[in-house]
């Protein structure tokens, strides 16, 4: 008896391949995304909380020295904070992107497992067609003894 070859085998090997690579890089985006996301939320709180304590001294009663420096640190966080807001957003145009390319192969390789089920049935039938014929050439010269 004959077995089934998939004829796009090679095609569905290289798709699965990619599709495992795609959900990698999906995977690493991912993680930088929300690494991204993690230093943009330290460093908002760390500007918070500069904000906080520079109002609690300055009510106290700080020099204008001390109060200059400490405005200027508190600039300073707030351009991190946008800059990392710009990579986050990058980031997560990434993470987009490489799930965008996951779903396309992971369609591409569900067509070509389709494929392959309807190859598969057709070689399935097509054996029993033939099995049922060789049965009945094997069973024909007996009938005719029969009759």
């Amino acid at each position: 008896m004959r077995r089934f070859l998939f004829s796009m085998q090679a095609l569905y090997d290289v798709k699965t391949a990619a599709e495992k690579q795609a959900m990698a890089d999906w995977a690493a985006a991912k993680r930088a995304a929300d690494q991204a996301e993690a230093a943009r939320d330290r460093c908002g709180q760390k500007l918070l909380q500069e904000r906080k304590n520079l109002e609690g001294d300055a009510r106290q009663g700080i020099t204008v020295l001390e109060f200059q420096s400490r405005s200027a640190y508190e600039k300073l966080l707030q351009q991190q904070v946008q800059t990392l807001e710009t990579e986050l957003s990058n980031a997560r145009e990434i993470v987009r992107d490489r799930q965008a390319c996951l779903q396309t192969i992971y369609k591409e390789r569900k067509s070509l497992e389709r494929v392959r089920e309807v190859q598969q049935t057709a070689f399935s039938k097509e054996q029993y067609a033939k099995e049922a014929k060789e049965l009945d050439d094997l069973l024909a010269p007996g009938m005719t003894k029969l009759r």
